[in-house]
């Protein structure tokens, strides 16, 4: 869908009162608004090395049947709550905060992207797990390094590789 990219990291709420800059605060690597909605998406970049799934939950590893599935990897599961509370916050702070800057923003479907590791070199079940746990997620969109990659590789004509 058309995007407007409206900054980099990008301040999104959530400081306390103490000390003579505050304290704390959340803020996003990248903020992006939604050309028909004016709504905003937060999105949060994490390293290619970040692992996807971590140890074997049901099954036995090597299996032929559907059985072997995977749990994900508290990396994982740290970034995409990481990713939820930099939306709630945004949320929250919306009018002190980001309306200020962006004066057309909406916050309706507000929604969240990360971007976190790498598929190759998963199997086939660890891949399945890692799928059936993304496509459950609402208003958050977990895609990897080489996905990115071969989305931008399809719409440019293999001119980012």
């Amino acid at each position: 869908m058309p995007v407007f990219k409206l900054g980099d990291e990008t301040y999104l709420g959530g400081k306390g009162a103490v000390g003579p800059q505050g304290r704390g605060g959340v803020a996003t690597d990248f903020l992006f608004s939604d050309e028909s909605t004016k709504s905003f998406a937060v999105v949060e970049l994490k390293t290619p090395n970040t692992p996807l799934t971590g140890q074997i939950y049901r099954g036995a590893r090597g299996s032929s049947d559907d059985q072997e599935v995977y749990s994900v990897s508290p990396e994982l599961s740290g970034a995409i709550i990481q990713t939820r509370n930099q939306i709630a916050v945004a949320l929250d702070d919306f009018d002190a905060v980001l309306r200020r800057t962006f004066d057309n923003m909406r916050r309706v479907h507000a929604s969240g992207v990360l971007i976190v590791g790498l598929v190759e070199g998963l199997s086939d079940r660890q891949l399945a797990s890692f799928n059936l746990f993304r496509r459950g997620l609402d208003d958050l969109t977990v895609i990897t390094f080489d996905e990115l990659l071969g989305r931008l590789d399809f719409l440019f004509g293999n001119s980012v590789a």
